[in-house]
């Protein structure tokens, strides 16, 4: 971890978002915006599937040491990697990654990586949920990190 202060990043005036589905296509109730709202009373809900994502993408440069996660027990997901791609699109390296395994509970959990991830654009794919069907419940999502100072 950074010596400086990690701050949250995801905030709806700094970041957009993207997700692979919302259940029955219900936005009002189950969409993307619950993400960021600080509430534990709503959520985003994807639909079925094999394998949900977000996409983050920030106004400007961040790095990210940290992710906080919330879901609805049953519909967590059993693998999460944030990734990020390559600064130039025109190169064959690999995307940076940071991996991490999610319990099967209702509580907030932390994923920490001594090695963040830089970028202005993430994906958070979330792989083979503990839901017969694939569906995936959050209701808190934080990436904590600091701003990149060129």
């Amino acid at each position: 971890m950074p010596d400086a202060e990690l701050i949250p990043l995801l905030a709806k005036e700094v970041v957009k978002l993207r997700v692979s589905s919302v259940l029955n296509r219900d936005t009002k109730t189950y969409g993307k915006q619950h993400l960021l709202d600080a509430s534990e009373e709503t959520c985003w809900n994807s639909d079925e599937g094999a394998a949900q994502w977000v996409d983050l993408q920030f106004d400007r440069p961040v790095e990210i040491f940290a992710v906080h996660l919330m879901c609805q027990g049953g519909f967590v997901p059993r693998e999460a990697k944030l990734t990020a791609p390559p600064p130039s699109q025109a190169t064959d390296a690999p995307a940076a990654a940071f991996t991490f395994y999610p319990d099967d509970v209702n509580s907030r959990q932390v994923f920490t990586t001594d090695a963040p991830l830089r970028g202005n654009h993430f994906r958070l794919h979330l792989s083979t949920s503990s839901d017969f069907f694939g569906r995936v419940t959050i209701y808190h999502l934080q990436m904590y990190g600091r701003e990149v100072v060129a």
